[in-house]
């Protein structure tokens, strides 16, 4: 799992961090890699029943980080940057947590 997300596991709560809080945990491809590696670890745990997802900082998520772009970038608008190696939108897909199989509740700061 990335160092980007930090995922501490007890009685049966799963808490997830995201882990960038110089950039207020602005989503990037290595944050959304390390989400669906968090989720997929929720989703086959049976021990887990529950996860909260928080941000590590002042801010739970500033949504996308514009400024790294992504290998496929052509330039800097935000459709590029979502774009994966593989041409899927797997950023803003591994944000939605409706896919999962358990409950996931968020918990903001700041």
């Amino acid at each position: 799992m990335a160092d980007e997300v930090l995922v501490e596991v007890a009685n049966h709560v799963a808490t997830i961090t995201l882990n960038r809080p110089d950039a207020m945990n602005a989503m990037n491809l290595a944050l959304s890699a390390g989400l669906t590696d968090a989720f997929r670890r929720v989703d086959t745990d049976d021990h887990i029943r529950v996860a909260i997802l928080t941000g590590n900082g002042r801010a739970f998520c500033a949504g996308a980080d514009l400024r790294g772009g992504s290998p496929r970038s052509r330039g800097n608008t935000p459709g590029d940057f979502i774009s994966t190696p593989e041409g899927n939108d797997n950023l803003f897909r591994t944000a939605c947590v409706a896919d999962h199989a358990k409950q996931i509740s968020s918990g903001s700061t700041g």
